[in-house]
């Protein structure tokens, strides 16, 4: 069960399982080696060097006991002990498939990239089918910018994990180096809707719809990945860096696109992270100036229209044959408004806008056809009283539709 837990990457259940079975049988070895494995990925320092003393008090020639050495000091950075360690245990059991991966991982972190090759290879001798090999090479490669050889053994720790997301991470990697944007943005979201194990496809897949220039997917996949986080709550120094870099571009998308409620909340966010403190205040003072603008214009166009009904209450109309004394009456009476005036005139030919008739009392000048004047007086009502609420508008029906154009599926969040 315990080797089930860690096949699924089921850390915190798997030590629990190896903890209950140290509990039943703490003088047994076998499959130790695993349980170091995963305190190594956990990293459990301290669990890590009591396993490790107690396998050298139990029988420390046993090739698992090297094995748990080896994990321990490469934990603490000592890579060249962990080395010997390795080597110990392959002495002891030339074939201990374990020991040769984790002796090729060191050698990746020592930079000696011959030496991890062949470990690898033997790894793979031995056992065709060990991912962990596979994708080491992969690794190997891909550092010594060899990106043909490295895509060819991630795509074979790939068919034997079709499930890790690391593996296709790591393909969508070296498509991006590669410049062939839509295999990699395919790997992304694939990696996203298997379950990103390390939470990073959402901003690599925003990096790349930056680089096919498509913002609005660009912004959709950065507001995905910073609420993911917030449920996620990732201690990587990695994730936090990508996250500051998240808020800050949904900030600036947002001041363009006028959402400045969206743009101020994304701005704020910024300023949690020492990176982008000093841009997302920028950003503010612009968030600040631009409310200052609207509400300029809203009351401007607000006091022009009340202008404009002022003048229609108190100035009677002059032409006679144009405005009857009933609707004059009502003009009076109501203070209607040009627009309000032109739809009361729409159903009487005999009428044009109020608007009209004064440029015409004023020029002496008219036309004799009253069907041709109610025409050109409903063509005439006013449209510059709302032009900001207008352009809001815009921008509301494009955020209703704003996520509808990521189409792939959620992945559940543990």
């Amino acid at each position: 069960m315990a080797k089930c837990y860690d096949n699924l990457r089921e850390g915190r259940e798997c030590k629990q399982t190896f903890e209950y079975i140290r509990k039943l049988d703490p003088y047994n070895l076998d499959f130790m080696d695993i349980y170091s494995n995963v305190l190594f990925v956990l990293e459990e320092h301290v669990q890590l060097a009591i396993l490790a003393q107690e396998a050298c008090e139990i029988d420390k020639y046993k090739p698992e006991s090297c094995c748990i050495i080896g994990n321990y000091y490469s934990l603490q950075n000592e890579h060249y002990k962990a080395v010997n360690y390795f080597k110990r245990a392959l002495k002891l059991n030339p074939n201990y498939l374990q020991a040769w991966t984790l002796m090729g991982h060191e050698y990746m972190e020592l930079k000696n990239s011959t030496s991890a090759i062949q470990s690898y290879t033997n790894a793979i001798d031995l056992n065709p089918k060990d991912y962990r090999a596979w994708y080491g090479l992969g690794q190997t490669y891909e550092i010594l910018k060899l990106y043909s050889y490295s895509l060819y053994y991630y795509k074979q720790a790939y068919l034997l994990r079709p499930n890790d997301s690391r593996f296709i991470v790591a393909m969508g990697d070296v498509y991006a180096k590669l410049e062939k944007w839509d295999e990699a943005k395919r790997c992304f979201i694939k990696a996203y809707t298997v379950g990103d194990y390390e939470g990073s496809s959402l901003c690599k897949l925003a990096k790349v719809y930056e680089k096919l220039n498509e913002p609005i997917n660009v912004a959709i996949a950065y507001d995905q990945f910073s609420e993911d986080q917030k449920i996620l709550k990732s201690n990587s120094t990695l994730l936090t860096q990508e996250l500051s870099q998240a808020y800050k571009y949904l900030a600036n998308f947002y001041l363009k696109k006028m959402k400045l409620d969206n743009a101020y909340d994304a701005a704020t966010k910024c300023l949690e992270f020492a990176e982008t403190r000093q841009e997302a205040q920028s950003i503010l003072s612009q968030i600040a100036q631009s409310r200052n603008a609207l509400r300029e214009q809203e009351q401007s166009a607000a006091g022009s229209s009340t202008n404009v009904d002022m003048e229609i209450g108190s100035n009677p109309v002059q032409n006679d044959d144009l405005v009857s004394n009933d609707q004059m009456n009502q003009i009076n009476r109501r203070a209607l408004s040009p627009s309000l005036i032109a739809l009361d005139n729409s159903d009487n030919p005999n009428i044009n806008d109020t608007n009209t008739s004064l440029n015409l009392a004023s020029n002496q000048q008219m036309s004799t056809d009253p069907v041709n004047q109610a025409a050109s007086s409903s063509s005439e009502v006013p449209t510059n009283s709302n032009s900001t609420q207008i352009q809001q508008d815009d921008s509301d029906s494009e955020s209703e539709h704003f996520f509808s154009n990521f189409n792939i599926k959620k992945r559940p969040l543990n």
